[in-house]
C-alpha cells in the first residue's frame, strides 16, 4: 500500500532531508508535496487528498496548530515535527497525537509509519477534530481536563476528573472510573505518571497511581493502603509510603 504524503516545514533542509529518509527507511511513503511555506501549503492541503501531513511546529507567519486551525475538517493524519520541547510533546501525548523529533531518527521515522499502517486499517478517524481540541487546550496551558487514551477499539476521551485511580496491567495501564467501570489502554503507567504529573495525582507503588482528590482513608493494616472514593484499596508501598503521609497530613481525607 502506498502511503501519499505532503511535508511542511519553512526550513528546506529539513523537507529536502526527509523526503531523502523517506525514500530510504519508508519506501512505502510518496511524498507528493514539499512546502516551506505554511501559508502557501494551505490551499493545496484543503484541495488535495493524502494519507498523512508532516508538519514542522516552529514556522514563522503561520505554525503548525495555527495551520491546522485554519482547516475547518481535514481527512488526513498528522505527525508534527520539533525540536526538543517538552511542553509540546506533553500535549501531543495527552491528545494522541504522533511527533517526530529533529534530527528525525530512522527508527523512529519507521515505528511512526508502522503504527499508522497498523491503525489504518480502519477509516480515517472521525475523531481527529477532538484530539485537536485537546491539544490546543494543553498547549493554551489550560487545566487539561481532557486526555485522549489509544484503545483496542480506537480512541477514547476521558475526562480526567473522572479518572480514581490506574493500576498497571504488563505494558497496558487500566484506568477504574468514579462511576465503577474502567478501561485498559495500551500505555504504560510511567506514560500516566509523566503526563498526570501536574494533574493531582501520585504514584503510590511501582504499580498503582492515585488521584489525590479520590483518596478517602488511609490504613495502616497489609503495610498500609488507601481506599478510593469508588471502594478500590490500593497498596502503598514501603519506599513510597512518607511521601503519600506527607501528602496525605496536607489534605482532609
Amino acid at each position: 500500500m502506498t502511503i501519499k504524503a505532503v511535508i511542511v516545514d519553512d526550513e528546506k533542509h529539513c523537507t529536502q532531508g526527509l523526503v531523502l529518509q523517506l525514500k530510504e527507511v519508508c519506501p512505502q511513503v510518496e511524498v507528493i508535496a514539499t512546502f516551506n511555506s505554511s501559508v502557501q501549503a494551505l490551499d493545496f492541503v484543503r484541495q488535495n487528498s493524502f494519507d498523512l501531513l508532516f508538519l514542522d511546529v516552529e514556522m514563522p507567519q503561520l505554525n503548525g496548530f495555527d495551520f491546522l486551525k485554519q482547516l475547518e475538517s481535514h481527512n488526513f493524519d498528522v505527525v508534527f515535527t520539533t525540536a526538543y520541547d517538552q511542553f509540546a510533546i506533553k500535549a501531543f501525548k495527552f491528545s494522541a497525537f504522533d511527533y517526530l523529533l529533529k534530527p528525525i531518527d530512522d527508527d523512529e521515522l519507521k515505528a511512526v509509519i508502522a503504527k499508522w499502517e497498523k491503525t489504518k486499517k480502519t477509516p480515517a478517524s472521525p475523531q481527529a477534530a477532538m484530539r485537536f481540541e485537546v491539544l490546543l487546550e494543553q498547549l493554551n496551558n489550560q487545566i487539561g481536563k481532557k486526555l485522549v487514551l489509544p484503545t483496542a477499539e480506537g480512541m477514547e476521551l476521558i475526562d480526567v476528573d473522572t479518572i480514581v485511580c490506574i493500576d498497571s496491567d504488563s505494558n497496558y495501564s487500566r484506568l477504574f472510573f468514579s462511576d465503577g467501570e474502567s478501561l485498559l489502554v495500551s500505555r504504560t503507567l510511567k506514560d500516566f505518571e509523566d503526563l498526570l504529573d501536574t494533574k493531582g495525582f501520585m504514584r503510590i507503588h511501582h504499580s498503582h497511581i492515585v488521584n489525590i482528590k479520590k483518596m478517602r482513608k488511609y490504613l495502616k493494616a497489609d503495610g498500609g493502603y488507601v481506599v478510593m472514593s469508588n471502594g478500590r484499596k490500593v497498596s502503598i508501598s514501603r519506599a513510597r509510603k512518607d511521601q503519600v503521609l506527607e501528602v496525605i497530613s496536607q489534605i482532609s481525607l
